[in-house]
């Protein structure tokens, strides 16, 4: 493969599996609290309690991180794709004025061969 070629339509399709999965998890992450809390109740241990707190304590800085970066790569992704597309129309056209430059007839030779193009 000598290039690469980016689908608008598809990276759409990689960002709504994205939105999908965030939602999932965002509503995930809202009942987990409260399964944790019946969880412990349901024990009747303080040991267990407390192993359930330092989890949540530990996994909460992780799991935050997580929620801010899906819309922050999401937005990434964005970015980079219209980038890619405005660069693209912007090679098109470049490649195109000079292939239409390439191709105006010069007007001398043009006279010279009373009016017609020798090729």
């Amino acid at each position: 493969m000598t290039g690469w070629r980016v689908s608008p339509d598809g990276v759409q399709q990689v960002l709504t599996g994205v939105d999908t999965a965030a939602t999932s998890l965002v509503t995930a992450l809202a009942g987990l609290s409260d399964q944790l809390s019946a969880a412990v109740a349901g024990t009747q241990s303080a040991e267990v309690a407390e192993a359930m707190q330092a989890f949540v304590e530990a996994q909460t800085a992780d799991l935050t991180l997580i929620q801010q970066r899906i819309p922050s790569a999401r937005q990434a992704v964005i970015d980079a794709t219209n980038a890619v597309t405005a660069g693209d129309i912007e090679m098109a056209t470049a490649t195109q004025a000079l292939a239409a430059s390439a191709w105006t007839p010069d007007a001398d030779a043009f006279a010279h061969h009373g009016g017609s193009v020798p090729y």
